[in-house]
Formats: structure tokens, sequence, C-alpha cells
């Protein structure tokens, strides 16, 4: 688990971007190693080391030039040390032939297996690690070689002959590419903060994609509130040639529209306890010690439950609450824990704490958010007791219908008409009632997931923008034709799984956590995401997963016995913070400083920002419309105030 970048000139014009500022924003990401390959008309090809590398790498490679002119190419790598932590596994690292050169972030699970095999046709190595593997399997099998990998990963390969750059992210998005590219020049990298400290890149906002992001905490990806920042989607890879024409081409997708499986409820069961357990299995490698999330849920604590099987030196990592929070999941996890016969580690949640971080959090997001994430606090305590990599139970609600929409699906079926009879009511009625209604009007399985997933209705964000007209497209309709049109679903749960590794995890979950833990130089893994899991629960029938009002039906049986009961039936809490409660108390004060500078911004109705305020103090509206304007202006002036600022006066959205 790693930090990357690269760059690519096109023309003699473009400017070159401050590697050295690179390096440093990735510092986190990679704190163990620092490596740059570059070319250019004074270096043919050449590796350098930098201030960060180890000793033994700087005693091999020369320093990097204070100032390189007229750069071609570029790539920088800092590096996380998980599998293979000697030198002999420094990147970026050149292949035998010395054709292709790679930057790898992430890690190839099976890399054990994929080694065996070349090694079996004759290839020998001279490292242990899993970029030697992904180098030499690439070597030969160029992009087929993906179909072959289990893993999460974003990597990059420079063909020195064919002069092109490919790079890769693996099937979930689980480790995340943004790029950003004009006439001149190609640059990418871990995350948005890493291309902004290129130099090269100055951030704008893009009015239409800020808009979107008001209806699910994050706009759709590929693209971000930044202008001309976008992601590379998951399970896609891309090449970019020296001449600046882009190859896109997706390798994997989502299964949807399979078959049902003929399996027989208990034997699917048996099936789903054999693929977790290979999935935490697999995701137990390292040379470096392995920890766990465990908030006391089904999810996490079934993921611990396994791990301990493998390893019961295991430490399990719980945020507490204080006593009587419904938050609180303390007491479930210690059953575990024990049960289990785990190191347990338990520190309570401060909101000062979080006050004191906010800045550092806004800079995780990188976008504006609704909610405030747990996952920088808990990786800021793995950190602080030496864990480098901790397990994460994310994935069960969305493969195994676990929120409420999964349970409402076929309610919505049966009354989904008479959103067509009160749609005239709208207008008149109370924004929970007329989001209900708006549910009610969806078309089809794609639509209802997302009116029930965003979180406004559309005539308020257009409220909140200042727009007079309606955009051309529905949030539904636009999210239906990005991410579900001309593709087969079965009837039932089969496009709300989709919908929910898509837009709900793939754009946000996985990416939160990803840029959370790395902030802590703490490598994040999911075993309930691995894509031969995914790939099974694609093909269970909905009963399997939800029935009579049960949610994760299959899941919690196939825990059965290994984790306590209170964890396996306690009602759902989820993994966050009393926001609402530090809002009207600690936060207050701070709240209400960022909403007075955000209606200054040009951007926002100031009136419709105070009206949303006073109804959250009146207890009319959630504090997550709220808490997504404070975040908003803190995006401001962390990412755009150090930038400049560029809206077009009449704030015109189009989708």
């Amino acid at each position: 688990m790693c930090g990357i970048s690269g760059y690519l000139r096109f023309s003699s014009t473009a400017p070159v971007p401050d590697l050295k500022s690179i390096s440093k924003q990735m510092e986190k990401r990679g704190p163990d190693c620092e490596g740059y390959f570059v070319e250019s008309e004074y270096f043919n090809d050449e590796f350098f080391s930098g201030d960060w590398s180890s000793p033994k790498v700087k005693s091999k490679l020369p320093p990097l030039p204070s100032r390189i002119e007229a750069l071609d190419i570029a790539l920088v790598h800092r590096r996380l040390a998980i599998i293979d932590t000697s030198d002999a596994s420094h990147q970026p690292m050149i292949s035998d032939c010395g054709r292709y050169v790679i930057c790898f972030n992430g890690e190839i699970y099976n890399y054990r297996e994929l080694r065996e095999d070349l090694q079996n046709e004759g290839e020998s190595f001279l490292t242990t690690g899993d970029t030697e593997v992904l180098l030499k399997l690439y070597s030969k099998l160029k992009e087929k070689s993906l179909s072959l990998l289990n893993g999460d990963f974003a990597f990059s390969i420079w063909d020195k002959f064919e002069r092109s750059l490919f790079i890769a992210r693996d099937r979930v998005g689980i480790k995340p590419v943004f790029f950003t590219k004009n006439r001149d020049y190609f640059l990418f990298g871990s995350d948005i903060k890493t291309i902004i400290s290129s130099g090269i890149y100055n951030p704008e906002v893009n009015i239409n994609r800020l808009y979107d992001s008001f209806f699910f905490g994050i706009t759709p990806r590929p693209e971000t509130a930044f202008k001309n920042v976008f992601a590379l989607e998951a399970g896609t890879w891309m090449k970019v040639n020296m001449d600046g024409a882009v190859q896109r081409e997706r390798y994997w997708d989502i299964p949807h529209g399979r078959k049902f499986s003929t399996l027989t409820y208990s034997e699917a069961v048996e099936k789903l306890k054999s693929k977790i357990y290979d999935a935490v299995n697999l995701r137990m490698r390292a040379d470096v010690e392995v920890g766990s999330f465990m908030s006391g849920g089904v999810d996490s604590t079934t993921v611990t439950g396994v791990a301990a099987k493998f390893n019961p030196n295991i430490k399990a990592f719980t945020l507490g609450h204080p006593r009587g929070s419904t938050l609180d999941e303390v007491s479930q996890a210690r059953l575990a824990a024990e049960r289990f016969g785990v190191e347990h580690i338990v520190e309570d949640v401060s909101p000062q704490h979080y006050l004191d971080n906010i800045e550092k959090i806004t800079e995780g997001y990188e976008e504006p958010f609704y909610s405030v994430s747990p996952n920088y606090i808990i990786s800021e305590i793995v950190k602080n007791n030496n864990v480098k990599v901790v397990l994460n139970g994310l994935g069960g609600d969305e493969l195994f219908g676990g929120y409420r929409y999964y349970q409402d699906y076929r309610i919505w079926k049966n009354f989904r008409l008479l959103g067509r009879v009160v749609n005239l009511l709208m207008p008149i009625l109370p924004d929970r009632v007329s989001k209900k209604v708006n549910i009610l009007k969806a078309k089809n399985g794609s639509q209802y997931h997302t009116a029930y997933f965003s979180k406004h209705r559309e005539a308020e964000v257009q409220k909140l923008f200042g727009l007079n007209d309606k955009p051309g497209n529905s949030i539904e309709e636009k999210i239906e034709k990005s991410y579900t049109a001309g593709k087969e679903f079965r009837p039932g749960f089969d496009v709300l799984m989709y919908l929910d590794l898509k837009n709900y995890v793939g754009n946000h979950h996985v990416e939160r956590t990803d840029q959370f833990t790395m902030m802590n130089s703490v490598e994040g893994r999911f075993p309930l995401l691995d894509h031969n899991l995914i790939e099974f629960a694609a093909t269970l029938p909905d009963d399997f997963k939800v029935k009579k009002g049960v949610g994760k039906r299959i899941l919690k049986d196939a825990a059965k016995g290994l984790i306590p009961d209170d964890c396996l039936y306690m009602k759902k809490k989820g993994f966050s913070f009393p926001l609402e409660k530090w809002m009207r108390n600690e936060f207050r004060e701070s709240v209400e400083r960022y909403l007075f500078n955000l209606k200054n911004r040009g951007v926002f109705s100031p009136s419709v920002v105070d009206q949303w305020y006073k109804e959250f103090l009146d207890k009319r509206r959630s504090h997550i419309d709220i808490w997504h304007l404070v975040s908003t202006e803190m995006w401001f002036c962390l990412f755009i105030d150090k930038g400049f600022l560029k809206v077009s006066n009449d704030n015109s959205i189009s989708h």
C-alpha cells in the first residue's frame, strides 16, 4: 500500500510539475521509502532517490536534482512496506528486459500462487514481494493479466519502447486513481491533493458536479467536484500515449443479470462460509502485523472472528461512545473479543479531538461530504498501536441486503402507482412525505435506489443553488444513464446490489476509508469485497438475503456459532459519530461561523442557507443537510481558496 503519481508531457511548452512536492504530499501514504523515475532531454531514463529514501536506496541511486527542465515522463512512488519489506522491492521497479517501469499501490493477495505459476514457466525472482510478480505478469500478458489478480490495487506501467503509460484500478475501486489531462500534459495521483501539490493544476470548482454531490454526499464518479479532475473508474484500465491519445476499457463490472444459484439454502450457507474464510485468509498475508476494525456488528465481528482463526494474536479495535448512546457497541464487541481470545483495544470518542483534527479530516474527504467519518480517528488509534494493516467489515450490507430499502423494495413495487396520483401535491407536501412520494414515482429499480439513497429532492437543491429552471435531467435519470442504462437486471435486488457497490461503496465508502487509513500510514483491507464473494452473492435468490423482514439472513446464518448472539441480532447502529448532538453543543460556534462565510461565496442562496439552519435548530431538518453545507465551506477554504475560484456568474447548471 503506497502512494503513486506520474506525469506525461505532450507539448514542449507544458509546465514541469514539482516532483518533490508531489512526493511530500504522499508522505503519509508511504513513509518507508521514496523513489523516482524520470525521462527528459537531460536524462535518457534514470532512477533517483529522495530525502525520504532508505539509506540503502540512497547509496545505490543518485538524489533527485533540485530542478529538471523539459520533463517528458516522471513516476513518483512513496512506499508503505507491507509485503517484502526489504529494499529489494523498492519502486519504481524496472522489468528484467528493461522495457517496463512500474509504480504500484496496493496488494495482490494471490501473488504466491501467481509466482509459483510463473516459476513453473521458467521465471526467476529477486524479491519475495508482489510487485515483481505483477511486473512479470504484465510483461507477459499486458492487460489480460488483470483478470488473474485478486487484490486491491492501482498501478502504472511505463512502456519505454511503445512510449505509453498504462494505468489500472482494482475491480471494486478500493485503491483510488485521479487524473487531469489537457493538450499539453497528463498528470495522475493517488489522491486529488497530490495533483494539486504538483503546482501545475489550479483547483477550480465544477459547479455542476458540486450540485450533484448534494444528492449523494459525493459527486458520482468518474467526475469530481473539481473542474477537469476525474477518477479512473473501478475495474478499468487506461493507456495514454505520448501524442495524447487515450484508450480506456472496463475489464470487470459488478455482476448483474446472472442466473440464480441452484444451491439449496443450507448449501449456500456453507459455501458462503468457505468463501469468507478464503477471502479473510488471503488478506492476512503480510510481513507486518495485521489488526481488525470491530464495531460489534455482524460484518466486522464476523471478519475479526475468522481472522482470529488464522491468527489468535490479532488486535481488534473498537471506538467507544458515552454510556447509553444509541451508537455504542462496545459491550457486544467485548463479548466477541472474549470469545475470540483476541487483544481488544477500545478508545472513547472525544468531540474535541475530532474538532481539533477537523482540517485534517476535511483534507481527507477532498470533497464536500454530508457526514463525519470515524475512520480517521480509529485509523489514528491503529497507528498508535504500531499496526500497519487493518481488516474492515465493509460489504455485508451491500451484498446481502442489510439496508432498509431492500426490505421496502417489495412495498414500492406494490404501491408505486400511488406516486402518480399524489404527484400534483408535491409542492405542498412536507419534505419527508414528498421524499417518499419521490420514491413511489420511480419508474424502475434503478430510479428507486437513487430516490431512496439521495439526500434531497431535486426542488430543494435547485432552491439552494438559486436556480429558477430545472436542469435537463433529474438526478434519477442521470444516474440511470451513467450506470444502469443498457444493462439487463433480474427482477428484485439485482439492480440494488449493483448500485450499492457502484454508487455507494465504490464512489465514496472505500475511497474515504483509503484516504483516512493512509493519512495514518495504515493499509485497509476488505475481505467481504473480494470479487469472488461478490460474484457468488450476485447469484443468490432474494429470499436468501431478506426474508420476513430480516436482512442479511444468509450472512447471519453463516456467522452463527462463530460470533455471539448479541452481535448477531443487535439492532443496526452504523459506524458513525453523534454528530447532531455535537453540532448543537461543542460544534455550534464553528458551524455558525462556517455557514456565515459560505453565504458570501455567491454559490448558494443565503436565504435558503438561513432557512435550512433555522429548520435544523427547530428540529425540522436533518443535521446532515447542515453539515454538508459546513463541509462545503471547509472544502472551499482548504482546496479552492488556496488556488482560485471560477464559478460562472449565473451559476448555470446542466446535466
